[in-house]
């Protein structure tokens, strides 16, 4: 926290210092616009340099097509060099004294090739202290049948596409947040977006203090039409298993409205789960018992089905309205684990355990937009979100030998929680690349258990206000963020007092831009965490014969504090990132265990620490001749969690690896990542080893394709608890997923026109 705080204050009178000698020096105006149409062009980056081309400053034109570059030194001669994706690079030479020359009008010419409205022939994008502009390519779009396919396409570093859970994550599992237009969306409506219509990829790998708690947010931007509108649908099917998903999605633009709709389903269902498990129970007066489970084949069954609509209304460039309604239904009849469990001492003393598994729940959305942009750069947002969610868990764990039932525990809850939330963003542009922006945020969630076999019932609240202001500002090859923030949460059951918690929440983003290729970034983040519903639940559940598990109402909230220093360099075809974070929580929320009688007791209470040292690089080459690109990453994460009796610390390694083929219509990917490792509290938790190959064929307005998940290995988990009275490891796999084939096809039409005018969204450092 104090080196946070001193490198905030470093950082901030270093930028004093560059504003004041800015002040002394020239300053050189003008405006970027399409040699054929006449209209400004936003994102063109432009370098000052001198008459012998040495490199002084450089900047981005906001969406008028404006910018504005400083010399601390006046000089009688300038150079421009003007580049933009889609155009030709333009040099200009420019004449004056003063403290202002204005170099009036700057006109591109189109240097494209046409692709289903997609103008860019070369990887581009933009860099700023939180964020990189991402353009993706018509390579990349003509590969593409949907928005995530166009993500997994473009390969960005540190963002996994697993196509076979249907999730978009950091490469160690971190939250990742989806947008379209600055909205927040699900991964179904990121598919059915056409990679036509994604002008281009929003990457906050360092979010600003309005998108909350997310480590990375992909925001996608999207043109807009005013007539017409597009119809796509989506099918994958497993050949030898049962596994699939489909899709059906549209939309229809009428002047100033649009109304769509996206409905999507996802089944798995096989009997091929098997878990493996060895457990050391270390009891009272001594006494210890190792049991070994050798697993059965088991069902996993579940449907995850959405539907997703939307209305948005645009009067005129300044205003926007949007209201989304979705509505999700997961169910899960399966989730099974049969066993034979033996103890080690005594092969023939053995149990068959089953341990059955069903949920399901129901949550619609409703999702109410306002933006309005003001005079004087200013603008305005009103979000309100309501959401309500009801749930059912239902399991049945049994330990019987061929003549008798030794222990049958059937625990079944139904949950309901209803959450309205809303927020008010103000932003305001200042002279000199300057932005500031407030805004408060308020969610109220009202939640209750019911554990039906024992009558008993839970309720709880839970709510957070959150209140914050940044301020933003370019200076030459500086780019920082400075922002503050104050939350306050609170969490209570029903019958007993609220638990209140204030916190202050700094933000530091820094990008300096070295040279034109080359740039280094830091954050540091504090953040405050409060803990989950189910976590205050202090209904006693049986685990297995041998452990309970029971919440803890007398959790409190507690701090997260985040830092990152990133390196990234790119020239031409090739790109290089480096990076280190630390991540450290005081009295984090943790789980722990104790003896209970004769049995072991899982609970979980505010422990000591928990902290992450991680290093990572990535490479990235292509596109090479416009037919093949590919990325590695890989690093190294070291653990440490220092609970009120324990102290535990792992080290882990991991990689993530893509390449992409293609040639005329016809294209092939290959990905592949180990399981990562994870500590938290007791437990190493690994996440799932990933591997696809895909073949896509492009025939007009259809796609088809084949592809192979887990060609070379199976799937598998594995899990370690190190508690000193109920150590475990688990290992478990998926044997369907092995080799498991799959056909695709997609369709995707448009027609209609797009509109020139601006998307809903906030137009933040881009103008800057």
């Amino acid at each position: 926290m104090h080196t946070i705080r001193i490198l905030a204050v470093t950082m901030l009178l270093v930028a004093c210092t560059l504003m004041e000698a800015l002040a002394q020096g020239t300053s050189a105006r003008g405006v970027i616009k399409d040699g054929e149409t006449g209209l400004p062009v936003e994102f063109a980056n432009v370098t000052m340099m001198t008459a012998d081309s040495v490199f002084i400053s450089g900047t981005t034109t906001d969406k008028k097509g404006n910018f504005v570059l400083y010399d601390t030194k006046g000089r009688d001669t300038y150079l421009l060099k003007i580049s933009c994706i889609g155009y030709n690079t333009a040099t200009t030479s420019l004449k004056g004294t003063g403290k202002v020359i204005s170099a009036g009008d700057i006109y591109l010419t189109a240097a494209r090739t046409e692709l289903d409205g997609i103008t860019v022939t070369a990887s581009g994008q933009t860099g700023f202290s939180d964020r990189k502009l991402l353009y993706p390519t018509s390579r990349q779009v003509k590969l593409a049948d949907n928005g995530v396919s166009l993500l997994r396409e473009m390969m960005i570093p540190r963002i996994e596409v697993n196509s076979f859970r249907n999730t978009i994550a950091t490469i160690d599992g971190g939250d990742v947040q989806l947008r379209i237009n600055d909205a927040e969306a699900t991964i179904q409506d990121i598919m059915a977006l056409q990679p036509g219509e994604v002008k281009r990829v929003e990457y906050l790998d360092s979010p600003g203090m309005r998108y909350g708690n997310a480590e990375v947010v992909l925001n996608f931007i999207v043109k807009r039409r005013t007539s017409g509108g597009n119809f796509s649908t989506d099918i994958m099917q497993g050949v030898n298993a049962m596994w699939g998903n489909y899709r059906v999605s549209g939309k229809i633009n009428m002047r100033k409205s649009e109304l769509g709709i996206n409905v999507f389903s996802g089944l798995s269902d096989t009997e091929s789960l098997i878990s493996n498990t060895t457990e050391t129970f270390n009891l009272a007066g001594g006494k210890t018992l190792k049991r070994i489970e050798t697993g059965m084949p088991s069902q996993i069954e579940q449907f995850n089905n959405q539907i997703n609509t939307h209305y948005s209304y645009m009067p005129d460039d300044k205003s926007y309205f949007n209201v989304r309604f979705r509505m999700m239904f997961n169910n899960m009849p399966h989730m099974d684990n049969k066993s034979m469990v033996y103890n080690a001492a005594n092969p023939k003393d053995f149990v068959y355990r089953t341990n059955m598994y069903h949920s399901g729940s129901i949550k619609p959305v409703l999702d109410i937009y306002w933006q309005r942009m003001m005079p004087k750069d200013q603008t305005l947002a009103l979000n309100i979100v309501g959401t309500y969610q009801a749930n059912k868990d239902n399991r049945l764990y049994m330990e019987e030998t061929d003549s008798e039932i030794l222990t049958s525990n059937d625990n079944r809850v139904q949950g309901k929680r209803y959450t309205i939330s809303g927020e008010m963003i103000y932003e305001k542009k200042l002279a000199r690349k300057q932005v500031v922006n407030t805004g408060i945020k308020h969610s109220h969630t009202f939640a209750e258990n019911k554990h039906l076999l024992n009558g008993r019932k839970t309720d709880s609240r839970q709510g957070y206000t959150y209140l914050f202001g940044e301020y933003k500002k370019r200076a030459g090859r500086l780019d920082y963020t400075l922002g503050m923030g104050v939350t306050r949460s609170f969490h209570s059951n029903k019958g007993e007092d609220e638990e209140t918690m204030y916190a202050v929440n700094p933000r530091l983003n820094i990008q300096y831009k070295i040279s034109e290729s080359s740039k280094i970034r830091f954050k540091g983040t504090a953040k405050n965490a409060s803990p989950g519903y189910d976590d205050l639940d202090e209904v006693i559940q049986f685990v297995d014969s041998m452990q309970l598990k029971q919440g803890n109402a007398g959790l409190k909230s507690y701090m997260r504090y985040h830092t990152q220093l990133n390196y990234d360099w790119q020239k031409g075809i090739f790109y290089v990132g480096l990076g280190g974070t630390y991540d450290c929580e005081p009295n984090s929320i943790m789980e722990e265990k104790s003896l209970y009688d004769d049995k072991v007791m899982k609970t979980i209470d505010n422990q000591k620490s928990w902290q992450r040292l991680r290093g990572m690089a990535t490479i990235k080459v292509g596109p090479i001749r416009d037919m093949l690109q590919m990325s590695l990453t890989g690093g190294v994460a070291r653990y440490l969690s220092k609970g009120n009796n324990y102290s535990h610390g792992i080290t882990d390694f991991f990689y993530n690896m893509s390449v992409s083929a293609n040639y005329k219509n016809a294209s092939l990917m290959w990905e592949m990542k180990n399981s990562v490792k994870t500590l938290r509290g007791e437990t190493v938790s690994s996440y799932e080893n990933f591997q696809a190959l895909t073949a896509m064929y492009r025939y007009k307005k259809w796609m088809f394709g084949a592809m192979m998940f887990f060609p070379f290995d199976n799937l598998r988990m594995e899990t370690e608890e190190l508690n000193r009275y109920a150590a475990k490891k688990e290992h478990i796999r998926l044997d369907a997923a092995h080799r498991l084939f799959i056909l695709k096809a997609t369709y995707n039409i448009s027609f209609g026109k797009q509109t020139k005018s601006k998307n809903r969204r906030f137009e933040r450092e881009e103008d800057i």
